[in-house]
């Protein structure tokens, strides 16, 4: 073999080897560090859905099963205030499981809830695509409660609903939750998280 060849050989197979080396090297980086980032994005979403589903930092609204003789709730321009009492037949509480068959369209239905979960801020709510809003009462007997009202629509009696709540939980993130409501009927599901 002649020289120039051995020279070549000796010099190609080293660096050649060591091109090997780096490159099994750099290859073994990267998937370390995908693996890496997959037990943390994992680890991550498993935080955050336990914190999703947690009672601890959301609200979580269930049918209240309480007992009060009225509610003093604002309502109208200027902070005016309206006292509806347990025997009105638009709240659907302890007293009344559902509307009366009588109801007039867009008559405002109060569904009596109480939240077993964390407070929120700047909570709004819709039911499928209708508006609905909570109420807060300002007596300090019903302080705990809280009241659903939407508009009754008599042709969705009793047809399963999807109540979509968003709020600010306290320690700032934002939330979304879904529920199941039976228009006209005192009925709630939380459905998401479930």
């Amino acid at each position: 073999m002649s020289d120039w060849m051995l020279g070549f050989l000796t010099g190609f197979i080293p660096a050649g080897a060591t091109a090997i080396f780096g490159w099994i090297k750099w290859w073994h980086e990267l998937r370390e560090k995908r693996r890496e980032r997959a037990v943390r994005e994992k680890f991550e979403a498993e935080i955050a859905e336990f914190r999703r589903r947690s009672v601890k930092v959301a609200p979580y609204l269930k049918i209240s099963h309480d007992r009060f003789e009225g509610m003093q709730i604002a309502s109208g321009p200027h902070g005016r205030s309206q006292w509806l009492s347990a025997l009105y037949p638009c709240i659907l509480s302890f007293y009344e499981e559902e509307v009366p068959a009588d109801t007039k369209p867009g008559e405002t239905v109060f569904l009596v809830v109480s939240n077993a979960g964390a407070s929120a801020l700047d909570v709004s709510a819709k039911i499928d695509d209708d508006v609905a809003w909570f109420v807060e009462p300002q007596n300090q007997e019903a302080s705990h409660l809280r009241l659903l009202a939407y508009n009754y629509r008599p042709e969705l009696h009793g047809t399963l609903q999807t109540v979509s709540l968003q709020f600010l939980q306290e320690d700032g993130d934002h939330g979304v939750q879904a529920y199941e409501a039976k228009h006209g009927i005192r009925w709630l599901r939380r459905i998401d998280p479930a």
